[in-house]
């Protein structure tokens, strides 16, 4: 909890200091992605419930990154792809079948599994890996066919999208798939064939695997990289909902919800969502600090700031824990005049029990202006 305090009074000096850049905000992100992170990796496997919560906090944080904080610069079709790659990579079978194809195992190489593996590279836009894959397996087995479908997947590069001058080279690469379907040279190789497709920007391939992913978010990053390579962000809201019909499927629960909002640009309802459904305030609280410092506008609307409310109830829910108000008041210092009456009130609730917590306390009064709250501290301690 400290290193996050640490991360957000970090953030809240710069804001002060310099007009924050792009890049600066990326930094901040990527220190609070590691954070969770780094929680994550130490817990052991008898916290499953926590280590559901921190995950899911992740992957939001994650997308919520790929989406509003990183300037665009690039573009937005390959910044999903990024998180997904992140966050949503599978490779369930990719040590197997690796183990098989380096070894020359081809006898106990299990297709299904070896396939599987290859469509899951793909919809993970890891198409060098599935380039990897197809090239070893056709060496193995002297299949030309599959050798130049692994050549021309490895030739499609999602990095083309970054410049408008070089998209429709792309396409133009994605069009050479489809005149291998074409030429009839995968007939009879119904899963290359179909991978073929599927990079080529073939819905109904698509469609056919969509079933490998547990949700239309998941699906989400294929969609855009292969059927709407040069979306645009305004683009995204549409897509959405082109992509759960794919899937046949809607908004249900929370996290579909706020996905929704992500990718839909609504922030200010995806932090409604995010505070609504959270065990906690944190995500709710550090993501509208950083959006906010991102575009005031993201967390505002008709006049109510939704950050400052979010940072009060996060640090209220701090005071209520042993030991947290120290760090609580910190994010109420940064709430102007709403932020010191919730001060005023909530101070008065920790118990001075020795003289350091009585130090502690008239510091921050003193810090805060409020003389006369600093006096009654001192004579608490007194009269102790």
């Amino acid at each position: 909890m400290g290193f996050i305090a640490a991360i957000f009074s970090s953030a809240q000096k710069m804001a002060k200091r310099v007009t924050m850049r792009a890049d600066d905000l990326r930094f901040l992100s990527l220190e609070y992605r590691s954070a969770l992170r780094s929680a994550l990796c130490s817990l052991g496997e008898e916290d499953s419930e926590l280590r559901e919560t921190i995950g899911l906090y992740e992957l939001i944080w994650s997308l919520t990154e790929a989406i509003f904080i990183n300037s665009h610069v690039s573009s937005i079709v390959v910044d999903v792809m990024m998180w997904s790659r992140m966050c949503l990579a599978r490779t369930k079978y990719a040590d197997e079948v690796s183990e098989c194809l380096r070894r020359n195992k081809m006898q106990q190489l299990n297709e299904e599994h070896f396939w599987t593996q290859v469509a899951y590279f793909v919809l993970g836009g890891l198409l060098s890996n599935a380039a990897a894959f197809l090239e070893s397996y056709a060496a193995l087995t002297n299949d030309a066919a599959i050798d130049e479908l692994a050549k021309l997947i490895s030739n499609v590069d999602m990095i083309l999208l970054n410049d408008p001058n070089t998209q429709t080279e792309f396409v133009n690469r994605q069009k050479e798939l489809r005149d291998l379907c074409d030429s009839g040279r995968l007939w009879g190789k119904g899963e290359a064939e179909k991978i073929a497709l599927v990079v080529s920007g073939d819905s109904t391939a698509l469609k056919r695997i969509s079933g490998l992913v547990d949700s239309w978010f998941e699906l989400m990053p294929a969609y855009l990289l292969f059927l709407r390579p040069r979306a645009a962000p305004s683009d995204l809201h549409e897509i959405v909902q082109e992509c759960m019909n794919m899937c046949g499927s809607e908004c249900e629960g929370s996290v579909d919800e706020v996905m929704c909002a992500l990718f839909s640009l609504d922030s200010l309802y995806a932090l409604q969502l995010i505070c609504a459904s959270s065990p906690d305030w944190w995500l709710g609280a550090h993501l509208a600090d950083l959006l906010y410092k991102c575009d005031p506008r993201t967390t505002s609307a008709h006049g109510i700031d939704a950050r400052q409310f979010i940072l009060i109830e996060y640090a209220k829910s701090l005071f209520a824990e042993p030991g947290m108000w120290r760090v609580a008041v910190d994010y109420l210092m940064e709430c102007g005049e709403e932020g010191r009456e919730n001060l005023i009130l909530l101070i008065g609730t920790v118990p001075v029990e020795n003289e350091k917590t009585a130090i502690l306390l008239s510091e921050i009064c003193e810090k805060a202006s409020l003389g006369q709250l600093a006096s009654d501290v001192a004579k608490t301690i007194t009269y102790k």
